[in-house]
């Protein structure tokens, strides 16, 4: 389970990791198993980030994440162990678009049976992290790091791992550190991010989502719908998760969420085939990484102290590319501690 520990006993750490997502809780398992104590500080009440599952009167979305896919060797032999232990499913080799073509090739879709959100809950069991917390500010002292957070902690660290998005991750450090990491990797201005809208919905029956249980849509509007009841075959009552495109995310990002679900509904109605009993509107503003690093991890200071992980390091963006990076992000540290 994880452990929310008393910080007041415990304020001066070797390691803190900013970030509960996949990229963050990998690189403190790793730190874990090599024995350096270490503090993840999570700004939700869960952990997961963008692999995220949510409930609707009992029934299961997924919010975030819709699948992983496995390109790298190493990943390849995460993704079996999680397969093999029946943590995960092959959900299809194939969605089918709009225009009736569909995508079938060498790659395999692997989903959560139960939602997404149980791979972080699995790599986060027995780790110390401190949720609902909310880091303000990263400054550099003459022994290390002084991190602190919206209720007013502080905290000691000799090294620090930044695993939120590249945005985030940089306005943590003071803008004297922020301009040296930037010249000394340029290659973080290349980063960019496409942002959506997530609306998921509720029906009273059973959708017109085809099989597998999803469709890419690419429209104007909205660019993939999946039927959870269909993904994980726990209902009748379809639950839909229209995510829409980056496009329609930027015109729309300030709208309120009922405008927001009243032009996206009416653009999937011909998906829907029953009623919406109810709806919810979330807004990812770094939704998908469109620019990358081009390396596993970004290190920072002599001997290193600062790490920087993350999907927007290198291809492939998404589930496996944070585990691969946060993987990286460890061995760093470990590499001078």
């Amino acid at each position: 389970m994880i452990s929310d520990i008393n910080l007041s006993r415990q304020s001066s750490v070797s390691v803190i990791v900013v970030g509960a997502g996949l990229s963050g809780l990998n690189a403190a398992k790793q730190l874990s198993k090599h024995g350096l104590d270490f503090l993840i500080l999570e700004k939700s009440r869960g952990v997961g980030g963008r692999c995220a599952t949510r409930r609707i009167q009992n029934i299961s979305f997924d919010h975030g994440a819709q699948f992983f896919t496995a390109h790298k060797p190493f990943f390849k032999s995460i993704a079996n162990d999680w397969l093999e232990k029946g943590h995960t499913r092959v959900w299809s080799n194939y969605f089918p678009s709009y225009n009736g073509a569909t995508k079938s090739d060498s790659d395999l879709y692997y989903c959560a049976p139960n939602g997404m959100n149980l791979l972080p809950k699995l790599i986060s069991k027995d780790l110390n992290i401190k949720l609902a917390t909310t880091v303000n500010s990263i400054e550099r002292m003459q022994c290390g790091w002084i991190v602190k957070t919206n209720n007013g902690e502080e905290f000691k660290a000799k090294k620090i791992i930044l695993s939120l998005p590249l945005p985030q991750s940089l306005a943590l450090l003071n803008p004297n550190t922020k301009n040296e990491l930037i010249q000394t990797w340029p290659e973080l201005m290349q980063v960019e991010y496409e942002s959506c809208f997530t609306i998921l919905a509720l029906l009273s029956g059973v959708s017109k989502v085809p099989q597998p249980g999803a469709i890419r849509v690419q429209g104007e509007v909205i660019s993939w719908i999946s039927d959870n009841t269909q993904k994980f075959n726990n209902s009748s009552q379809s639950s839909l998760t229209i995510n829409t495109n980056s496009s329609f995310t930027n015109k729309y990002f300030e709208a309120p969420h009922d405008e927001i679900a009243r032009i996206v509904l009416d653009e999937a109605k011909e998906w829907l085939g029953s009623k919406v009993v109810q709806w919810q509107v979330h807004r990812w503003k770094y939704a998908k990484a469109i620019g990358f690093v081009g390396l596993p991890c970004v290190t920072f200071g002599e001997p290193t102290d600062l790490v920087l992980c993350g999907d927007y390091m290198q291809p492939p963006c998404g589930i496996e590319g944070s585990v691969l990076s946060g993987l990286a992000a460890a061995k760093a540290l470990l590499k001078y501690d």
